[in-house]
């Protein structure tokens, strides 16, 4: 059985030495896209490669993070060209748990032929003062669970292509056409004992930078639209809150963390309160060392100044008429 994770990154230097290390653990084959990573993102990625590990590392120069688009594409590269069996839609932030490989497979094997499958998200957030490390697992430790039903991500199979499917932005859910549009389907059942741990926030840095990077990048996506889209409605909530004077802090990250991606069961809903949230110390299970993660990954004034930049260049050198 051959498995292939496929994941959509922009800046995630703190981060994705970790996640290829971790998950090329469970995995035969990680497909990456960068979509204009500043930081060290990519350097990191060509050392990784370097050492062997079997990592394919491809390029978007589009100004938008058109992610559900780039994942399907990816997951049909990995069903075509790869072989893949199954392909796991990822994030840069997204760690599968599973005890081992051969129940992974286990699991996988029990799936219709050419099912998906979904999993389990296990949201980890910081604690008040986190230990001072530069892998994401000693610091980060944890875990928050709710009596919500848990959101998650996709395991695709071969439908995907049979079926002419597309993916969400973000992972959550299959698209299939229905009257001229792509419309979401129902979740795919969840694989039993294997979960998928989320570090979405990692430091006061990486936290100021995703909500300002995201909401803007998500505002070219989406266009006017995003304003009022559930689509990606946490970077809107998180980037308003941050303009009207919020301070970041460990404990207000921790509070984000847990209402946009746990206490929140759908967009417009109201959140549900914050003593609802059950935290655990319960770190992942440290089976790697770092060895090209540099200890100060993250400059969020650096990523700013060269996201704009981009912006700029693309905007001097459209014609004059598409001004």
């Amino acid at each position: 059985m051959k498995l292939v994770g496929a994941v959509m990154i922009k800046n995630e230097a703190d981060i994705i030495e970790a996640f290829v290390r971790h998950n090329l653990a469970l995995l035969d084959q990680l497909l990456v896209i960068d979509h204009q990573s500043s930081d060290a993102t990519v350097a990191i990625l060509s050392a990784l490669r370097a050492e062997g590990l079997p990592v394919e590392l491809m390029r978007d120069t589009a100004i938008a993070f058109r992610q559900g688009d780039r994942i399907g594409e990816l997951a049909r590269l990995a069903f075509h060209r790869y072989g893949a069996d199954h392909v796991f839609a990822l994030d840069a932030d997204e760690f599968i748990l599973a005890p081992s490989r051969a129940l992974l497979e286990a699991r996988l094997a029990g799936l219709r032929a050419g099912a998906h499958a979904s999993l389990s998200w296990r949201n980890y957030v910081p604690e008040d003062a986190p230990p001072p490390a530069v892998h994401p697992f000693e610091r980060i430790r944890l875990a928050a669970t709710a009596e919500v039903e848990a959101m998650t991500k996709l395991v695709l199979g071969r439908d995907f292509v049979a079926q002419r499917q597309e993916i969400s932005h973000g992972n959550h859910a299959l698209l299939a056409q229905q009257d001229g549009q792509w419309l979401p389907q129902p979740p795919p059942p969840a694989l039993a004992d294997v979960a998928l741990a989320h570090l979405p926030f990692r430091s006061i840095e990486q936290f100021v930078a995703k909500i300002v990077l995201a909401w803007f990048g998500n505002r070219l996506l989406q266009g006017p639209a995003a304003r009022s889209s559930d689509t990606n409605w946490h970077w809107r909530d998180l980037f308003d809150r941050y303009l009207a004077g919020e301070t970041p802090n460990w404990a207000t990250m921790r509070e984000h963390a847990l209402r946009c991606y746990l206490l929140t069961p759908e967009p417009q809903a109201p959140s549900l309160p914050l003593d609802r949230a059950r935290l655990v110390l319960d770190p992942i299970p440290l089976r790697h060392t770092l060895r090209h993660t540099p200890p100060d990954a993250v400059d969020p004034m650096r990523r700013l100044a060269t996201w704009v930049e981009q912006l700029l260049d693309r905007q001097m050198q459209a014609p004059a008429s598409t001004r």
